[in-house]
């Protein structure tokens, strides 16, 4: 009688299926099962494998994050289908073995962790720029130094205010009337003229309390004015002397 050709075949399976499968192989009437013989590996060797699992979960880690990173400058993106499905390049055993010992990948990940921290601090420093920007464009045509409004002098200090168009006409009358010739008074122009009015005033310090309370009026009248900049109550700066049409430094008496 002739001998049919057979093949040794070594299955490796979870304990939690290992039932089904081999209640499946016996459906099939042709296969003997010859049960695997179970090796005691000792308590070194099971360190030692341990940290090895370790060492290459912490590898596969850093290539994820290399990954996460570098796919936003990706020229070639296929999508989440064809990267789960796709063609996967074929390694051996001892190929895989020689690439988890190679220590290139941790400097590689090493590097891109010091440009993602570079990067970051990067656009942080461009979101403040940008917020300085946003904060000073509204106030850029203003034609006197941010000193009058951030310090102030040791006789004069400045405000910022801005009010809506419709009570801006108003607002300049209340402060020409309050603060007389003690005040310089300059709105920002706007092309706009249904636009907020940016108003610049400096004023004598002794003039402080009738800014406070026209300031204080204007807001319960509903104008919507808000004061955008403003000087310290005290500063010890040099003198300047107020004029109607220009400021001009003076020496201290």
């Amino acid at each position: 009688m002739a001998i049919e050709t057979v093949q040794k075949i070594r299955l490796l399976s979870h304990k939690s299926v290992s039932d089904e499968i081999f209640a499946h192989i016996q459906k099939l009437g042709c296969c003997q099962v010859i049960p695997g013989s179970r090796e005691k590996v000792s308590e070194g060797d099971m360190a030692s494998l341990r940290t090895q699992a370790r060492q290459i979960d912490d590898l596969l880690s850093e290539v994820r994050f290399v990954m996460r990173f570098l796919d936003p400058y990706a020229t070639e993106k296929g999508g989440g289908m064809a990267k789960a499905f796709g063609d996967a390049p074929a390694y051996s055993t001892s190929e895989l073995e020689k690439l988890a010992s190679r220590d290139d990948m941790l400097q590689a990940a090493e590097t891109v962790r010091s440009l993602e921290k570079r990067l970051s601090e990067a656009k942080s420093a461009i979101s403040r720029v940008a917020g300085l920007i946003s904060a000073l464009t509204p106030i850029a045509g203003i034609p006197y130094s941010l000193d009058f409004y951030t310090k102030g002098t040791g006789t004069v200090q400045g405000n910022i205010l801005q009010v809506s168009a419709a009570a801006a006409d108003g607002l300049l009358s209340s402060l020409r009337s309050s603060l007389g010739d003690d005040a310089e008074i300059f709105t920002v122009p706007s092309e706009d003229p249904n636009a907020n009015k940016m108003i610049s005033v400096i004023y004598a310090r002794g003039r402080r309390k009738n800014f406070r309370l026209l300031y204080r009026n204007s807001k319960r009248r509903a104008s919507r004015c808000r004061l955008i900049c403003q000087a310290p109550r005290r500063t010890n700066l040099k003198l300047l002397s107020l004029n109607s049409r220009d400021l001009s430094p003076t020496k201290r008496m």
